[in-house]
């Protein structure tokens, strides 16, 4: 028989490598690593979250369509969430805009977001929150990929013919021109974009399929901004006539902009080129002495010409 000390110690070893084993046990293991995404569609240009940008800011799962074949169109399209997108074979998207015949996208930056991807439609204008600068730039890169070529500018087209929609804008905003000045006169008030071109600015309705008013930057005597507004002032050769046009941007920071970038057109615009310096002739290259003997004396060469040189009349 063993002793009372020797069984209890015995015991109480037993119950430390049992209660040893149960905490073994119930030791959570490390979470298994996530499966990998399904492949995406083979239309599927990009994927990803982003904010739309109004007063509420809703995040969505946005989607990239490029056309895999003749007879599709691109167009971007978004969802709730990147659940609902994968949920269903065929899922139907809350919107979507088609990229054909649209004006352009930017990339831009107003008081709430510096992150913005903003795409102009005939109809509509789409403007999207990005969470980085990085994010920004792939969204912008994959959408205009997928625009369609616009045509340039002939280089003897001074931007006052008010053509179509063909003309290839460098940048576009969405601004609604205030009942005041030249936007009441010319009947203008009202939400248009104000499309800048190499050599003009055009002011295009919504939906339109020639511009309200294309004014050449010659015809402009200068511009400004105040607040959340933006001015162009216009000299007696625009086609509105001589005058003011007030129009609204959003904010401050847009506003700005605007006026930053038309002036940097205009002062390009202005610019004279720089001519080539004149060919020296021959007689023009002597170099001619200073001491007034001297000059005196090289004189009759000067009028009648050097020896064994041609004589110029």
């Amino acid at each position: 028989m063993e002793p009372p000390g020797r069984a209890s110690s015995a015991g109480a070893l037993l119950s430390h490598n049992n209660s040893h084993t149960a905490a073994a046990a119930t030791e959570p293991q490390p979470p298994l690593p996530p499966p990998p995404p399904p492949p995406l569609p083979p239309d599927v240009r990009k994927t990803g979250y982003l904010r739309k940008h109004h007063k509420h800011g809703h995040r969505r799962f946005f989607v990239l369509r490029g056309p895999p074949g003749e007879g599709s169109q691109a167009r971007l399209e978004y969802y709730e969430s990147e659940k609902k997108w994968l949920g269903k074979a065929s899922p139907v998207p809350k919107r979507s805009l088609t990229l054909e015949g649209c004006l352009q996208v930017h990339k831009r930056a107003d008081a709430r977001h510096r992150h913005l991807v903003a795409l102009f439609a005939r109809g509509e204008s789409w403007a999207l929150a990005a969470e980085s600068a990085e994010e920004q730039e792939g969204w912008y890169r994959a959408i205009a990929a997928l625009l369609p070529a616009a045509g340039g500018e002939d280089e003897d087209d001074e931007g006052g013919g008010g053509g179509g929609l063909e003309d290839d804008f460098l940048e576009v905003w969405q601004v609604s021109v205030r009942a005041r000045g030249l936007g009441q006169s010319r009947g203008l008030s009202g939400v248009q974009r104000l499309c800048l071109a190499r050599r003009s600015v055009a002011l295009v309705r919504l939906k339109g399929e020639r511009p309200s008013v294309a004014l050449p930057l010659m015809s402009i005597r200068r511009c400004g901004h105040s607040d959340g507004f933006f001015f162009l002032e216009l000299g007696r050769s625009a086609a509105t006539g001589p005058g003011e046009l007030w129009m609204q941007a959003g904010d401050a920071v847009v506003a700005q902009s605007i006026h930053e970038t038309v002036l940097g057109a205009m002062r390009a615009l202005r610019e004279p080129r720089c001519p080539a310096p004149p060919k020296r002739s021959p007689e023009a290259a002597v170099a001619l002495p200073r001491h007034p003997l001297l000059w005196a004396a090289m004189l009759p060469w000067i009028i009648w010409g050097l020896p064994g040189s041609a004589r110029s009349h």
